[in-house]
């Protein structure tokens, strides 16, 4: 992370050993600060925030059993990722500004678009996407905003989650927040599913 390179190491016997080395293409002025592996161990996800002047950017990688190929380049804010276990959902979180996260879905070796810049209800100055996280099935999301200001101030820090039925996503709940009742407790650093 902090690099232009990603690294792959494999265990074998409880021994971890470098399996390749993998440079996005096209990665513009970048460096590569997330990175994300499907449950079954065939996809891998290495995302640039600051790729082409901070644009941002997610490449995805497959597994063939010899070497891992560049599947595609999804154009995208990128701050941080989670993928399910059969490497068929990728959540993507792009945290500039009030934030925001996308959700592409795999048919085959293409990836697209299901649901797109989305941002949780009532989030202020949030910067949502900061962490995500997916569930092994892919049809359940968690989101952060670390710096979501509320009744207590200042970068309280905010929590929201979403469903999949289908297709179509909605958000299960309203952003959950602490309830502490102190400034800057920043909740959502990073978050995680089962």
């Amino acid at each position: 992370l902090g690099s232009p390179v990603g690294y792959v190491d494999l265990r074998t016997a409880g021994v971890w050993a470098l399996q390749q080395t993998r440079t996005p293409s096209v990665l513009v002025g970048g460096y590569i600060d997330s990175v994300a592996m499907s449950g079954n161990g065939l996809y891998l996800a290495i995302s640039s925030s600051t790729d082409n002047g901070g644009v941002g950017a997610t490449w995805i990688y497959n597994w063939t059993g010899a070497t891992w190929n560049e599947q595609q380049k999804i154009v995208v804010a990128s701050s941080s990722l989670a993928m399910n276990i059969a490497g068929d959902t990728i959540v993507i979180g792009g945290s500039a500004g009030a934030g925001k996260i996308n959700v592409y879905k795999r048919s085959g070796v293409s990836w697209s678009i299901e649901l797109a810049n989305y941002v949780g209800t009532n989030g202020i100055s949030a910067m949502q996407g900061m962490s995500v996280a997916i569930t092994g099935s892919g049809d359940d999301i968690i989101w952060s905003g670390p710096n979501d200001s509320g009744v207590y101030g200042n970068n309280q820090g905010a929590i929201w989650s979403a469903h999949r039925t289908v297709s179509t996503w909605s958000q299960t709940l309203d952003k959950i927040t602490s309830t502490l009742g102190v400034n800057q407790t920043t909740i959502g650093r990073s978050v995680a599913m089962s």
